[in-house]
């Protein structure tokens, strides 16, 4: 897994991404600096089309630092489409 050098705005905060390639699968991680690097958005690609999405949520608790509190994760079916999204 390697930055990537680009960033993204999230939750209104300034967010950077990783990327880790293998074979024809792609995953990238967004990350915010700004608390303690938690991972805010992942995304899983087969040959560059999106797979699964996952939108992660934080609240800060004293003394733990940040902990998620509310997450998305979406599947996506062969042709692009939404499959399903808890």
């Amino acid at each position: 897994m390697a930055p990537t050098g680009r960033r993204l705005l999230i939750q209104k905060k300034p967010c950077y991404e990783w990327e880790r390639r293998f074979g024809y699968f792609t995953e990238r991680f967004w990350v915010d600096p700004s608390r303690d690097c938690v991972i805010v958005a992942y995304q899983a690609m087969k040959r560059e089309q999106i797979v699964t999405k996952m939108d992660i949520g934080y609240r800060e608790e004293g003394g733990a630092g940040y902990v998620p509190n509310q997450w998305t994760i979406s599947v996506f079916s062969s042709d692009g489409m939404l499959d399903q999204s808890v």
